[in-house]
């Protein structure tokens, strides 16, 4: 969808502060899975200069075992053929809980962070052309939320508008790369991400 189209809107937020207090809890949540796009992992691998490899080690990748049943973080993120079954990627948790780029509270890639890190707690979809927004499940975990300045509707639209149109460059790419007739594994889908000149 061209950007130009995107009419910004909300039916589901007023006025709100918000001010991110970089304290780590959103990074250290359990339940909380840090989905990643082709674009992220690109700009996390190139930030840090790492390899496919090695870039494969700050990845967990989550099995879905009801297609029938999506939770509802995972709806707007496509899943992939591994050579386990549809999976999605996200960040790797140490022991299951924090973040594996968290230390001491604070985040080591918080300037190519994904897509889902800058945009938490706000939400994003569109509808019909228009860019809606709104508040995670997880709000209330969020320390910055009541604080700091009232967060204009421009600069929602000018945060969401980018990560939306980077979930839809990845969620093409993974609907071509689960056509392809390969064998399909984590390894090789991180690969012809990082091969693939769409995520520049």
């Amino acid at each position: 969808m061209p950007e130009d189209s995107l009419q910004p809107q909300s039916h589901e937020l007023t006025e709100i502060q918000f001010e991110c207090k970089m304290c780590g809890v959103c990074c250290s949540q359990p339940d909380l899975i840090i989905t990643v796009t082709g674009h992220d992992v690109v700009r996390i691998a190139r930030g840090l200069g790492l390899s496919g490899a090695e870039v494969l080690r700050a990845l967990d990748f989550y099995l879905l075992e009801d297609v029938e049943f999506i939770p509802r973080g995972l709806r707007d993120i496509p899943a992939f053929k591994s050579e386990h079954g549809l999976a999605y990627m996200a960040l790797r948790k140490l022991d299951g809980v924090s973040c594996v780029f968290l230390h001491n509270n604070l985040c080591m890639i918080h300037p190519i962070r994904p897509g889902a890190c800058m945009s938490f707690p706000f939400t994003f979809r569109v509808e019909s052309g228009t860019l809606f927004w709104g508040l995670s499940a997880k709000q209330d975990i969020c320390p910055g939320l009541g604080n700091g300045e009232t967060i204009s509707k421009d600069h929602l639209y000018n945060l969401g508008r980018p990560i939306l149109e980077e979930i839809n460059i990845y969620r093409e790419f993974v609907n071509e790369w689960n056509k392809l007739n390969i064998d399909h594994t984590a390894a090789k889908f991180v690969e012809a991400i990082l091969a693939n000149s769409v995520f520049v």
